[in-house]
């Protein structure tokens, strides 16, 4: 964070309510002045868990949306 004045929290559980959010409140209240935009969060679906494993596999990020999300932030570009 430091060295780009950017930050990503990445978890497979739940964003809202979940420890993706704790963690990003925490950067946003300790470091704001630091950080060259809000925190970045990355996070399941916001649906109910499925119990069908290819299911829950479409549910967690994959690969694919993690770089694509760090690729617009380091472009300054809006990360949805």
């Amino acid at each position: 964070m430091a060295k780009t004045k950017r930050a990503i929290v990445l978890d497979e559980g739940p964003m809202i309510g979940g420890l993706s959010a704790e963690i990003a409140a925490m950067i946003q209240e300790n470091l704001f002045s630091d950080l060259k935009g809000p925190v970045v969060r990355i996070g399941a679906q916001p649906i109910p868990p499925p119990h069908s494993p290819p299911l829950v596999d479409a549910m967690i990020p994959d690969v694919d949306q993690i770089v694509d999300a760090v690729m617009r932030l380091a472009e300054g570009g809006k990360v949805p």
